[in-house]
């Protein structure tokens, strides 16, 4: 699937929930309805800049999620990024729910804390990777 197809596929389901869980197979959809159902979305806005990061925190741990259209788990890249077998991880669909649903919690956090953050994900998805 070419990029055009996945943007037009997320924006047609983009105010669906129920639209955007049908683009995930019925493990995957178990997966994304339990980290909404325990709250384990979280925005983090930075002050005073106003950048903001997404973090869904799945089965293996914590993940980045970017947009609509990235997620930094082993799934994501394997089978959306290597493989190309699917277009979403359930970490990307679940952020989308609940942003559409507002069923996130949000901190607010220095921006001086934003690279620590960043090292924070980053080093569990190397961890997974080896």
């Amino acid at each position: 699937m070419n990029q055009n197809s996945k943007n037009t596929e997320i924006q047609s389901s983009r105010e669906d929930p129920e639209r955007l869980l049908s683009l995930l197979s019925p493990r995957s959809r178990e997966k994304a309805l339990w980290v909404l159902e325990n709250e384990r979305v979280v925005k983090y806005v930075f002050k005073p800049s106003g950048r903001e990061l997404w973090v869904v925190s799945g089965e293996g741990g914590d993940y980045l999620v970017l947009g609509d259209y990235y997620c930094a788990c082993l799934d994501f890249y394997l089978e959306s990024l290597v493989k190309i077998k699917k277009t979403y991880c359930y970490h990307i669909v679940a952020k989308k729910i609940a942003e559409l649903t507002g069923n996130y919690r949000t901190f607010e956090i220095s921006d001086s804390e934003f690279e620590s953050l960043i090292d924070d994900l980053m080093k569990h998805v190397l961890e997974i990777s080896e």
